[in-house]
């Protein structure tokens, strides 16, 4: 009889363990193709990250940072939130630039293992795989078979422009852009108070996960909806309380952070120049460069005088095919409110991303939305927007694919495997961060002998301002996760104006007066490393750490005007 229900037991179990695969089956083929395009980085999750080049870890390195600090604000129940530890703990420095508050899902991993790298890596893959997930549903409610669902799912985790940002963290979680368009066909599909809170909560989320995307969905996807209206919906009162439900939840969630953020943005104002802004602005030729392996790569506008170019085209039979699944759509009653939604954000997103360069004469519409548009004039990457044309383009594509099908399956097979391989991801290329280990030495003399609350230099400073400047400083900025001293030091969006002094004053090679802007901001201790970043014998600083190994030292600031008094 024991041996009855033991068996009876194992069947159940197997059972469930079955019933799990056949539903969820599409879940694990996401997360494997996820892994598969990360494959190289696979291997070393604790100690590599990835990069464009395999050399620069800038950004990655800074994000890096980013998560630990979410993670160990929340153990302090964010007392000291945005006063993150580096411009000298400058007021709100955590806001100069994405906070990206939804890395808290990884915060667990940082508290078991102290990998924050892990942390990072594991982040990447949920984000690659979330992205796959919500175009499966979204094609799906889109009436659209099963199958073409999970490969349009798979063709959305390697959308050209995500792997050509994929060292910038917050451009890969494209899944709130496509959260946020679900919400709005559910929405307007079948008004209620719960769809209208969703649609606030989704907004909500997407700014979170990168604030350029929540700026586009809320500037640009309300303009597209107009066409998923159904009028006699307006008749009615639970429309109106799922749109203020939606105001009342996106309001609650993104004002504190909102408001914070346009504080920061006046301060420093200044530091959005029009040239920046025009400089990363695209040209329509950008739409005809895909990132990644191509059997056909047409550029019939390429001007050779221009480099470098922004990558944001989905391939050129892809974007073909984006294109007449569009007005297929249009012509066909049962598509014709969504390609209209689809071909209105294509072309909203192809207009914005062109910035300033869309000029008629001396007329640039941008010019004048800047003045007008609140928030648009803190887009710094404003060829970003392009991330919406290559969405919907490919949402097109997959649309057409699932009426070709309709009429021949074989047909559908061959133009998915075409449009599967017209343009393929690079190899993702890896950095190592830098090694712990060889830094023991000093980290465990700062735990030692630097005050809590004391600001350190971190020695040297960038030679200049662009992102391989700066990596000098992301190293830093890792290694100060392990010391938990504020730094002097910083990589961010926006730069104070003290820092920039400090910078200046160092590619100057203005010690004398680099030490006075210490001394002023408060620093005790310099810390340097490496052979170049020794810096001589001097009344006013004093060795206090030597590692003759790692060539690391550290240097005490006096402040001979206190002596002299």
């Amino acid at each position: 009889m024991n041996n009855d229900s033991t068996l009876r037991t194992d069947s159940s179990s197997l059972s469930r363990r079955s019933h799990f695969l056949l539903s969820y089956w599409w879940i694990l083929i996401q997360l494997a193709y996820a892994c598969l395009l990360l494959w190289p980085l696979m291997g070393r999750l604790t100690t590599h990250l990835p990069t464009v080049d395999g050399t620069c870890a800038t950004v990655p390195l800074f994000n890096v940072w980013t998560i630990w600090w979410n993670a160990e604000s929340a153990l302090s129940l964010f007392s000291n939130y945005l006063n993150a530890p580096m411009f000298g703990g400058s007021n709100d420095a955590f806001v100069y630039s994405e906070v990206q508050p939804i890395t808290l899902v990884v915060a667990p991993v940082i508290w078991l293992t102290g990998s924050r790298v892990l942390a990072y890596n594991i982040y990447l893959l949920l984000c690659l795989t979330l992205n796959g997930i919500a175009t499966t549903l979204l094609l799906k409610d889109f009436k659209l078979s099963f199958p073409i669902a999970v490969v349009g799912g798979m063709l959305m985790q390697g959308l050209p422009l995500v792997h050509w940002q994929l060292d910038v963290l917050q451009m890969v979680p494209i899944w709130g852009l496509l959260w946020v368009i679900l919400s709005v066909f559910r929405y307007f599909d079948k008004p209620s108070i719960k769809r209208g809170l969703l649609l606030g909560l989704a907004f909500s989320v997407n700014y979170f996960l990168n604030n350029h995307y929540g700026y586009f969905a809320i500037l640009l996807i309300p303009i597209a909806s107009i066409w998923l209206i159904n009028f006699r919906h307006l008749r009615h009162r639970t429309f109106w309380l799922g749109l203020v439900g939606c105001f009342l939840v996106t309001a609650i969630l993104l004002l504190p952070l909102l408001l914070k953020q346009v504080e920061v943005a006046n301060r420093f104002a200044d530091q959005r120049s029009p040239l920046t802004r025009l400089n990363l602005s695209a040209h329509l030729v950008d739409f005809a460069n895909a990132y990644g392996l191509q059997a056909v790569n047409f550029k019939p506008f390429e001007d050779p005088a221009r480099v470098p170019h922004w990558f944001l085209g989905l391939g050129t039979f892809r974007t073909g095919l984006g294109l007449v699944g569009i007005f297929i759509g249009i012509c066909t009653v049962r598509y014709r409110r969504l390609s209209l939604f689809l071909l209105t954000l294509t072309l909203l997103g192809v207009f914005f991303s062109l910035g300033p360069t869309a000029r008629w004469g001396n007329i640039s519409p941008y010019d004048f939305l800047l003045e007008n548009l609140p928030g648009l004039s803190s887009i710094r990457s404003v060829y970003r927007f392009g991330v919406l044309t290559q969405i919907c383009l490919l949402l097109s594509v997959l649309i057409l694919i699932s009426r070709i099908t309709s009429y021949s399956r074989w047909a559908g097979v061959v133009v998915t495997l075409v449009v599967f391989v017209e343009v393929i991801p690079y190899s993702t290329q890896v950095a190592a961060v830098p090694d712990l280990a060889s830094h023991q030495p000093l980290l465990g003399w700062i735990q030692e002998n630097v005050g809590d609350d004391q600001v350190v230099l971190h020695w040297p400073l960038p030679k200049g301002p662009s992102m391989y400047d700066y990596e000098v400083t992301t190293e830093q900025m890792y290694l100060s996760m392990f010391h938990k001293r504020r730094l002097l030091n910083g990589y961010s969006a926006y730069f104070p104006d003290d820092y920039y002094a400090v910078v200046e004053a160092f590619r100057e090679n203005e010690i004398d007066k680099l030490i006075i802007l210490l001394n002023e901001s408060d620093v005790r201790y310099i810390i340097s490393s490496g052979s170049n970043a020794k810096l001589g014998m001097r009344d006013d600083l004093q060795s206090v750490f030597r590692d003759r190994s790692r060539q690391d030292e550290v240097y005490e600031v006096i402040d001979e005007s206190s002596h002299k008094k």
